[in-house]
């Protein structure tokens, strides 16, 4: 009886660690969709609040022919 139990065995245990495969790789493809689906909502908010705020800042004053200074020396 023992023998068949273990033939029994050696015979089901792949089919077992193939299922349980199947179902950790299904599991990760669902936590992987969630964490995409709230990276992209969150992503939109945060794009959102820049861009209100953007539209309601003032735009900064643009300075034209600004100089700098040369300093020379010598080394």
């Amino acid at each position: 009886m023992n023998i068949k139990l273990q033939r029994i065995v050696a015979q089901v245990l792949p089919f077992f660690i193939l299922g349980i495969t199947i179902a950790f790789a299904i599991a990760i493809f669902i936590v992987f969709s969630y964490l995409l689906l709230w990276g992209i909502f969150i992503g939109a908010v945060i794009w959102a609040a820049a861009l209100i705020k953007n539209y309601f800042s003032p735009k900064p004053a643009v300075v034209k022919n600004e100089q700098g200074r040369v300093i020379e020396h010598d080394e």
